[in-house]
């Protein structure tokens, strides 16, 4: 008896442990499986940042101070993990790289300042970037997704009062050195071809070389200062470029004028003595001859004449030695002048002389004629017989002879002798002397015609210094533009899909969006993050976002609605209403976009039912602000069967009723026209989905659309409800084929 008592003692004690061990484990699969489906229906990570975007106007004197609230709104049971960075747009260069621990609902503050360049106008924009994950842990069953954030901090910059102020100043003197430097260099250039012109043996000329060196070597100088000026003015440095004019020495283009006028001045004149002395060499041939007959014919008279030609040959030869040393242009005109003068007379004379002779024996051949004498006609004048002629008349003694004789020269205007017998005897002799050595020596000097020297100068292009404000400059990616307003491609919208579980913040949806974001920053589109519908467009500068030429990308929710209470906006969440208000919400959104980017129009990439609300909003308010519709996974044709009662058992009743196979929503909505917009649609496959196959949410046959171009991704689903790849295809990680495919499609259409 009191063994079995004893025995029932023991066994009870191990009861009651099993039994406690039982109701523990129990406990714990109940704790784990709630957490599982914990995890499984709700967001387990939220990061609330705030702001969304920063935008300022400052002065080169000034800075942009903007600190960033950011708090972990996850569940109690996990431990947060944040890698924050700050990374300048135009630049690519990372300014602050930092990785925060962050507990249940703690909050961190990070506080930057964004220096104006000190110089210049223009726009900065940084990305200040949240990566942001749960730590696994056992009451932590987190599936360590990150979450991204991305807040785009707009700073535009300006000059201050002084800056303009010297601008303004500084702006006319730059113009107004530049028109003389150009001037200045037109005409060097041009008297530097003339100067070159200028015979090397010519005494003026070197003159002018020393002057036109000296200018150029003035000119470099002036022209040192200036590009040292301009410099500056191109640095947006107006102050210094302001002190620079002031302090450089002024450009006399009265120097630069007079030097290439007296060039060209020179020029003509070197031209005309060589006329002179052409027609001077061309003269001597004549002199020569009237030479040669003086001293044929030797007499008195002759002989000074001979004396006259052979000064007036001296007189060539000192004009040509001139012409061929180093002289001025002045003597030479002198001699030159002088000497064709001389010239002329001389040959005027003899000319006169040979005409008086040939006249003289005519008439006294005619005289002849008369008595009955017969003598030969002559074509020339030629002394031996006017000799004999003279000797006939004088032998005849006839009076009338005589006067007849007379009345012919007086008739013939020769004045040099008006009696045949003194002109033979004057001018006719019958001996030879030599030549004198100034008509020896002409007569030996080959004849030169010297050439013009053209004034005409080749046009040359100068470059031109085109001095104006500078614009404002804006920068993104390594590249930089002037500052526009709608120059850039249009901004892409994405919009998410349906929330499986109402009680989850809009935020869960967005979060599968923003790593597509960051995929297309390599094709040049900046990411600006959530956009944030509470801004007031009064305080915003319209286009702002779109002035780097670059387009930006951002994502929204449609299940937020804008409180307009006196104050600032604020935003409350409704997310179960009909698609068709949704809508409504789109066309707010859309606008904000429009106005922050300055573009006419956005492209809209939606995934789920964001492709529906799309197509509602164009239904409603037409397409005329959307440029191209990309939908991943929309369910065109409506969700079935376990889906739709998923659908409406978690969700929100109104938007799963507006899905559902053949809904009055659909039915409408198919009914009608496609909008006449580029429309691609992206749809995945590879889930079993009944007698179906789709992405686990939406079947391929729903989500095929007709009429548009069609996008097929294989994949596959991983979870245990077979409905994740709907999810994850947004994922660029998972699927990098649908960023590419985006890309593509954006590349395409801009």
């Amino acid at each position: 008896m009191a063994i079995k008592e004893v025995e029932k003692r023991i066994i009870q004690p191990r009861t009651m442990l099993v039994v406690l061990i039982v109701v523990l484990v129990v406990l714990l699969l109940s704790f784990v499986l709630s957490l599982r489906i914990k995890f499984l229906l709700h967001d387990e990570l939220q990061i609330d940042l705030v702001p969304l975007d920063a935008s300022f106007h400052i002065t080169n004197k000034e800075a942009a101070n903007v600190t960033f609230k950011v708090q972990n709104r996850n569940f109690g049971e996990c431990q947060s993990i944040c890698a924050i960075t700050l990374r300048e747009i135009g630049t690519g260069e990372i300014l602050y790289n930092d990785t925060r621990g962050l507990s249940h609902n703690e909050e961190i503050f990070e506080s930057f300042r964004f220096p104006a360049p000190g110089h210049g106008s223009g726009q900065f924009l940084f990305s200040f970037n949240l990566n942001c994950k749960n730590i696994r842990s056992f009451i932590c069953p987190s599936t360590e997704y990150p979450r991204y954030h991305t807040a785009l901090i707009t700073v535009n910059y300006d000059l201050t009062e002084e800056e303009r102020a010297a601008q303004s100043a500084v702006l006319p003197l730059l113009q107004n050195w530049s028109a003389k430097i150009g001037r200045a260099s037109y005409l060097l250039n041009e008297s530097s071809v003339l100067v070159a012109r200028i015979p090397k043996n010519n005494l003026d000329g070197q003159n002018f070389m020393v002057q036109q060196q000296w200018l150029e070597e003035d000119l470099s100088i002036k022209q040192h200062f200036f590009d040292e000026a301009f410099e500056v003015w191109n640095a947006e440095n107006y102050t210094a470029a302001l002190e620079k004019v002031n302090a450089a020495e002024s450009i006399h283009l009265q120097e630069y004028e007079t030097h290439t006028n007296s060039t060209v001045f020179l020029l003509r004149q070197i031209n005309d003595n060589r006329a002179i002395l052409s027609n001077i060499w061309q003269k001597t041939p004549g002199l020569l001859q009237a030479a040669r007959w003086y001293a044929n014919h030797t007499t008195v008279q002759n002989y000074l004449l001979l004396q006259e030609a052979n000064a007036s040959a001296q007189e060539v030869l000192d004009a040509q030695t001139v012409a061929g040393n180093i002289h001025t242009e002045a003597r030479l005109l002198e001699l030159a002048s002088h000497a064709d003068g001389s010239l002329e007379s001389n040959i005027t004379y003899f000319n006169k002389l040979v005409d008086t002779g040939y006249w003289l024996q005519r008439l006294t051949a005619t005289q002849l004629t008369f008595a009955g004498i017969q003598v030969s006609p002559l074509s020339t004048f030629e002394c031996p017989t006017l000799v004999t002629q003279s000797a006939l008349i004088a032998a005849l003694n006839q009076s009338y002879l005589n006067e007849s004789l007379t009345l012919l020269l007086n008739a013939s205007n020769i004045s040099v002798e008006t009696n045949a017998s003194g002109f033979a005897t004057n001018y006719c002799g019958n001996t030879s002397s030599s030549m004198p050595a100034a008509l020896v020596s002409l007569s030996k000097s080959p004849i030169v015609i010297p050439v013009n020297i053209s004034l005409d100068v080749p046009v040359v292009e100068l470059p031109f210094m085109n001095i104006s404000i500078p614009e404002p400059m804006c920068c993104a990616f390594g590249e930089c533009q002037v500052c526009c307003s709608g120059c850039a491609a249009y901004p892409v919208l994405f919009l998410h899909g349906h929330s499986f579980n109402d009680a989850n913040n809009p935020e869960y949806t967005l979060a599968y969006v923003a790593e597509i974001q960051q995929a297309l920053e390599d094709s040049g589109y900046i990411d600006a993050g959530i956009l944030d519908v509470t801004s007031d467009p009064s305080t915003l500068e319209f286009g702002e976002w779109g002035k780097s030429g670059k387009p930006v990308t951002v994502r929204a929710s449609y299940y937020y609605i804008r409180d307009y209470n006196l104050g600032p906006y604020q935003l409350h969440v409704q997310q179960s209403e009909r698609i068709e208000n949704y809508a409504l919400r789109l066309h707010e959104i859309i606008d904000v976009l429009k106005y922050r980017t300055g573009s006419p129009k956005v492209i809209i990439v939606a995934h789920s039912m964001g492709g529906l609300v799309a197509r509602s909003y164009m239904d409603t308010f037409g397409s005329n602000s959307v440029d191209m519709l990309i939908t991943i996974n929309t369910p065109y044709h409506g969700i079935s069967d376990n889906v739709a009662k998923a659908c409406t058992l978690l969700g929100a009743s109104k938007e799963c009723d507006d899905m559902t196979q053949g809904s009055v929503f659909l039915n409408r909505l198919n009914a009608k026209p496609l909008p006449q917009i580029p429309m691609y649609v992206i749809r995945s496959v590879g889930c079993t989905m009944g007698v179906e196959i789709g992405d686990g949410i939406v079947t391929n046959e729903s989500a095929y659309l007709e009429g548009v171009v069609n996008y097929e991704i294989e994949g596959n689903c991983t979870d245990a409800l077979n409905s994740d790849l709907h999810s994850n295809v947004m994922i660029p990680r998972l699927y990098p084929e649908v960023p590419e495919l985006l890309k593509k499609i954006l590349l395409e259409d801009s």
